[in-house]
């Protein structure tokens, strides 16, 4: 009779933690109902957003925010400028933004800029004579862009300017 019990508290104790084990092997998906757009990648519950995209669900296209007619006010080296410039998004790149009449240097000028979140970043382009370059920062409201960029002509001049642009 003893070796029964011994052998049943024995089976009873195996059964006990292999319950305990499975139970505790399974653990729920975090990323079981999130749907991730635009090629989001689901990691630990949380949408990681391809370059372009962002939102709780990467919905929303970053370039879409800069997108409009700005009234551009930029201070440099060689004096005060104001004029209209456009942002439109590209329709090829999700992070890329087209922006004509940068610099005030007429609407043939269409600099290409890289948005991530609230920064935009213009490499170096060439424009007949000037090459562009610089940076800037949407503001949290999307309604002001703070720029800084710099225009070199091949005859060797060049302009350094800072820019505030109102969201018409």
């Amino acid at each position: 009779m003893k070796k029964v019990s011994i052998l049943g508290s024995t089976l009873l104790a195996a059964v006990a933690f292999s319950t305990a084990m499975f139970f505790n092997a399974c653990e729920s998906d975090p990323c079981k109902d999130v749907i991730c757009q635009n090629q989001g990648t689901c990691v630990d519950g949380t949408c990681q957003c391809a370059d372009g995209y962002e939102g709780t669900n990467c919905e929303t296209r970053t370039a879409d925010k800069y997108a409009g007619t700005w009234s551009a006010v930029d201070v440099c080296t060689s004096g005060t400028w104001t004029y209209a410039a456009t942002i439109a998004a590209s329709s090829t790149e999700a992070p890329k933004i087209l922006i004509t009449n940068f610099g005030g240097f007429g609407s043939s000028v269409v600099a290409v800029a890289t948005v991530n979140g609230n920064t935009m970043s213009v490499p170096s382009q060439t424009f007949g004579a000037v090459s562009l370059s610089g940076s800037g920062t949407l503001s949290s409201n999307g309604l002001t862009l703070s720029i800084a960029y710099t225009a070199n002509d091949v005859g060797g001049g060049s302009d350094v300017c800072t820019g505030t642009w109102d969201k018409q």
